[in-house]
């Protein structure tokens, strides 16, 4: 995110862009923001390169950045280039904070300039449903079908589960590059049956989905050429849903899924570990329910749009009024 004024006293009337990610987060900000920043930033959709290309660029009046953290370590930019872009800014904005630790660690970014805001979610579209009583559980990841997302660690959890004799189905909601591979993997396991990828699908698609699992399961890892996610956008809808989740403690997850209370976390690659997560919870509807509540309102009170959006405002208003202050 980067956003620049022209009066040192108010907030930015030129417009500004401001790219989303992979999915709606940057739509949903924009739908949200109040009309006093809504006037002073406009907000386009734009993926990786147009993230890289709108950061990256000269910006004599910038007053503050924030990016994805794949992209503060590769792209055109130097590394020299990035870090005096980071100087230059007076308010770095990210969305974890495990970004923001990177950022201290890894360009010797002041904390001070630091700013830490969640992608929001709208409550309201993600609430419980009445949820049937599955005669088999069902576990559920919705995500693209991408390296960094765990899917052949999801198989092979599957497969640890069905030698087990535990009773359950799995679906994996996406599209992407993997799929064929995924695909083949389903056969060579034998999870025919068990395992569905029912594709792409928005909207209502999805929420059923949620309304007819029972866990949620996203086993996120670092991608050979160095991607990852920080806090699946996904797994957020999840919990709102009150589902609870079973993960790996990487990156910005720990953040959201607190291990033992709104699911249940295990090292990256530890199959093991996170096959007997998912046995446990489909063992116990009582402890499934338990911490879909805990996951849910730990979104309501860190993940709102509405809060996310109001911690976003206060930043430029503060840094304008400093500004202000300072003319």
């Amino acid at each position: 995110m980067a956003a620049r004024g022209r009066s040192r006293a108010r907030l930015p009337r030129e417009p500004t862009t401001v790219p989303a990610g992979a999915r709606d987060g940057g739509g949903r900000h924009a739908r949200a923001l109040p009309r006093s920043l809504a006037e002073s930033l406009s907000f386009r959709r734009g993926g990786r390169d147009r993230t890289r290309r709108a950061a990256t660029r000269d910006r004599a009046h910038a007053r503050a950045l924030g990016r994805r953290r794949r992209d503060l370590r590769d792209g055109p930019v130097t590394p020299a280039r990035r870090s005096e872009k980071l100087r230059a800014a007076d308010t770095i904005v990210t969305c974890t904070d495990y970004n923001r630790r990177h950022l201290i660690e890894a360009y010797g970014t002041p904390a001070e300039k630091l700013r830490v805001v969640y992608h929001g979610l709208d409550l309201e579209r993600f609430q419980r449903r009445a949820r049937p009583a599955n005669a088999t559980p069902v576990i559920l990841s919705v995500g693209r079908l991408v390296e960094q997302k765990g899917y052949e660690d999801l198989l092979y959890v599957c497969a640890d589960l069905v030698r087990r004799g535990q009773a359950f189905t799995c679906a994996i909601i996406g599209d992407g590059p993997l799929r064929g591979r995924l695909e083949r993997l389903v056969d060579e396991l034998d999870l025919r049956g068990v395992v569905r990828l029912p594709g792409r699908l928005v909207g209502d698609g999805v929420l059923d989905w949620y309304t007819r699992a029972d866990v949620f399961a996203l086993f996120c890892i670092e991608a050979s050429d160095g991607d990852r996610d920080g806090i699946p956008n996904t797994m957020i809808e999840a919990m709102a849903m009150e589902l609870p989740v079973v993960s790996t403690r990487y990156s910005g997850v720990p953040e959201l899924v607190v291990d033992g209370t709104t699911g249940l976390l295990a090292e990256c690659g530890d199959r093991r570990a996170l096959a007997d997560a998912l046995a446990r919870l489909l063992a116990r509807p009582e402890l499934r329910a338990t911490m879909g509540r805990a996951g849910r309102e730990r979104v309501m009170r860190d993940f709102a749009t509405a809060a996310c959006i109001a911690n976003l405002e206060c930043i430029f208003r503060v840094d304008s009024h400093r500004d202000g202050a300072a003319a």
